[in-house]
């Protein structure tokens, strides 16, 4: 198991009340029992002791489970049940009377209006009864389950050990294996360390091995124990000769050929720089 995955419980029921765990979980649904917790506690107490011994210690700890409590009625009585839903009372009072209103006066409207408004305050009164019918329904869950562990105990707590016993053992190989890893991830930060393919020395640094020629550096990345190292762009240097106009410091600069002077021949096959920008001309070498 990798770090930063949820926590997921091989006990198939819960230590204490001995309802089932179906979805694995670290504390139990029922009575919120922290089995991982548990579990953990155990493992600490019992490091020390042989397999047998550390059996016989869970085997010991494995109680009959406390019966499960009858849950309270909501209502005792109808009138109480109008005061804590006077919408339902309300609605079904309603609903008859406009429906023997309808029967006498022979009106579909009022008919169709009774209908309507009893069928909503049956659906309050549905809703109103509900949270108790659910905590019937789970008393008798756990009633049934009570009453199988307690005519089959020995089994039970057979079972219960086994589970325990398979939990730790799994919890000892996953603290294992976080142990190997915190080894493995000190030993490839060092320095010098060995090719895992030739096992001869060679720096944690270097991409390859130079014996033979094996892949290092890939190898501690995928693994996770070197960051990749992404490399930086390169700056290319800005040059320095760039020809500029000396009045505005513009660079689009072209050359302009000088025809016949005043001078005759002089300048014909000379050009001079002109500036797009400005239109500025010199020489070239001058300013």
């Amino acid at each position: 198991m990798k770090w930063g995955e949820p926590i997921i419980m091989a006990l198939k029921k819960c230590p204490k009340c001995g309802m089932d765990n179906i979805l694995r979980q670290d504390s139990c649904p029922y009575c919120r029992f922290n089995m991982h917790s548990y579990v953990n506690n155990l493992l600490h107490e019992t490091a020390s002791m042989t397999p047998e011994e550390r059996k016989q210690k869970i085997y010991a700890q494995i109680f009959k489970p406390p019966a499960p409590k009858q849950p309270a009625e909501m209502y005792t009585n109808t009138w109480e049940f109008i005061k804590g839903n006077k919408k339902a009372a309300i609605c079904l009072g309603l609903g008859f009377l406009y429906l023997g209103i309808g029967l006498l006066t022979s009106s579909w409207f009022l008919d169709i209006l009774s209908i309507l408004v009893i069928i909503g305050g049956i659906g309050l009164v549905n809703d109103a009864l509900r949270p108790a019918k659910n905590a019937q329904n789970r008393y008798v869950l756990e009633q049934n389950e009570y009453s199988n562990i307690i005519n089959n105990f020995n089994a039970y707590k057979e079972k219960m050990t086994q589970d325990i016993l398979e939990e730790i053992e799994r919890q000892m190989k996953k603290d294992e294996q976080k142990e190997q890893e915190k080894k493995i991830k000190k030993y490839y930060t060092q320095p010098i360390i060995e090719c895992p393919a030739c096992g001869k020395e060679i720096s944690s640094e270097a991409e390859i091995c130079v014996h033979c020629g094996y892949p290092l550096r890939k190898m501690l990345i995928k693994k996770g124990y070197r960051a990749d190292e992404k490399k930086s762009p390169v700056i290319q240097p800005v040059p320095t000769n760039i020809l500029k106009c000396p009045k505005c410091g513009s660079t689009s600069i072209t050359t302009e050929e000088i025809g016949y002077g005043t001078f005759g021949w002089i300048g014909a096959s000379q050009k001079k720089n002109l500036c797009q920008k400005c239109g500025y001309k010199w020489w070239p070498g001058t300013k």
